[in-house]
């Protein structure tokens, strides 16, 4: 059951607290030694990483479990194996890496803290937020530019509302070699994560033939963290899913940062993604029948 995890490309793309992405910060605490690493905490789920390394848009430790995370909610049923809660009275802790949920990353974000399967928490169908962040990306794709005062109307009213101290600004992007669209879109991706809008977004920004194809990437595996004995890493079984310090499996890049024991749920070699065919769905051939001939198969679909 990985309907409820995050990929480990999504946790990447979320800023760090110099308002830098994984690539540029200084902020990166590498090698990862616990699977909150990559959050910013230590594995008490409790204490950020001293001096302020590995600190993340607050968004992040908001949105995705940590592991040792306390449950928020003291009257929730928390022993359920879908997101491996383990019961302690009332309240528990999260526990990532059992068996039947290896890849970790599970969404915090819209969880009340009761089972899956109660939860009534309210679908999200559009927002406040995903008007100012639609109305900045709108600005930049109609002027090819954006002022500070448009950004401070927008972007970083997202930012203020969850206490992220980085503004965005045209300067920012030009002392860190950044690109402006690139940062509304990252901005956007974040801000709306399990809302239902990634996939839309990156067929509308044309990326997916470069997007989809890669492998996907879960949780840092720490076998001193692992739940219930759990032992991936040292199977047999699971060896060939693991990265190597270098963030390869058998010599291809599976992750794209040096780090070890990254779990590959699909290795890139079994993604693909057909632009001249992919980008559209196949016309129900009863529609194309019903159409006298004025309706033709879409692309590569015939």
């Amino acid at each position: 059951d990985v309907n409820f995890n995050i990929t480990r490309s999504m946790v990447d793309y979320y800023l760090y607290a110099d308002g830098l992405p994984r690539e540029k910060s200084l902020l990166v605490f590498t090698p990862e030694t616990s699977f909150n690493h990559v959050l910013g905490y230590e594995s008490d789920g409790v204490t950020p990483i001293a001096n302020g390394m590995g600190a993340r848009d607050p968004r992040l430790s908001m949105s995705v479990l940590l592991f040792n995370d306390p449950q928020q909610n003291e009257n929730a049923m928390v022993l359920d194996v879908l997101v491996s809660y383990r019961l302690t009275g009332q309240g528990g802790v999260y526990l990532p890496l059992n068996a039947s949920k290896p890849l970790g990353y599970v969404c915090k974000k819209g969880f009340s803290g009761y089972r899956w399967s109660q939860d009534c928490s309210d679908r999200i169908i559009i927002r406040w937020g995903e008007m100012l962040i639609s109305y900045a990306e709108a600005l930049y794709e109609m002027n090819g530019s954006i002022t500070d005062a448009q950004l401070d109307e927008t972007v970083n009213v997202l930012r203020n509302r969850v206490g992220f101290s980085v503004p965005l600004t045209n300067a920012f992007v030009t002392a860190n070699g950044l690109n402006m669209l690139g940062e509304i879109r990252r901005e956007r991706t974040v801000e709306l994560m399990a809302e239902n809008r990634r996939y839309a977004d990156i067929i509308r920004w044309k990326i997916a033939e470069t997007v989809l194809p890669k492998a996907i990437g879960g949780a840092k595996f720490n076998e001193d963290e692992a739940f219930n004995g759990h032992s991936q890493a040292a199977d047999p079984t699971f060896t060939d899913l693991y990265t190597d310090a270098s963030g390869k499996i058998g010599g291809v890049q599976e992750y794209a940062y040096p780090e070890a024991n990254i779990r590959i749920a699909e290795k890139s070699g079994t993604r693909h993604f057909d632009p001249a065919k992919d980008y559209f769905y196949p016309i129900p051939s009863y529609e194309i029948a019903q159409s006298d001939g004025n309706i033709i198969q879409n692309p590569g679909w015939h």
